[in-house]
């Protein structure tokens, strides 16, 4: 009856000197991950902010108006706006740089928005700089 027993305890034994190092390991390391995944995804964070202080600065940029009355003439303007879209398109970037360091999918999800988000509204930014820069046609 004993040995049964024993056996048992040795068993036991076995799996606690294993399976606690193990157990510690991965919680160790589960740690670490999700201090990477918090810290990274707190930069993504701020340049998604940078990003939309970008979007919203230039938004109150228009074109001057036919008498003259413009904070920017049409060439400031087009200069101001394409140094906005080559902003936002570093922005991107740089997200993209948090991705590479990375295979966490809920991080990679988070630098994919940002760049679509930063490729769309540099989309938005171009048309309004083609707008800008399509000729005026004068009445006859």
């Amino acid at each position: 009856m004993s040995e049964p027993f024993t056996w048992f305890q040795g068993v036991q034994a076995a799996l606690a000197i294993i399976g606690i190092p193990l157990t510690l390991s991965f919680s160790l390391r589960s740690l670490a991950d999700r201090r990477k995944r918090n810290q990274t995804l707190s930069e993504v964070h701020n340049l998604h902010g940078l990003l939309n202080a970008v979007d919203m600065v230039q938004l109150t940029k228009d074109p001057p108006s036919g008498d003259g009355r413009g904070i920017f003439g049409k060439y400031e303007l087009v200069r101001y706006l394409d140094y906005c879209a080559e902003l936002l398109s570093h922005l991107g970037k740089v997200a993209a740089l948090h991705a590479q360091a990375t295979d966490d999918p809920v991080v990679i999800s988070a630098v994919m928005e940002l760049e679509q988000l930063a490729a769309s509204h540099t989309a938005n930014l171009w048309l309004k700089i083609m707008t800008i820069q399509m000729p005026t046609s004068t009445g006859s």
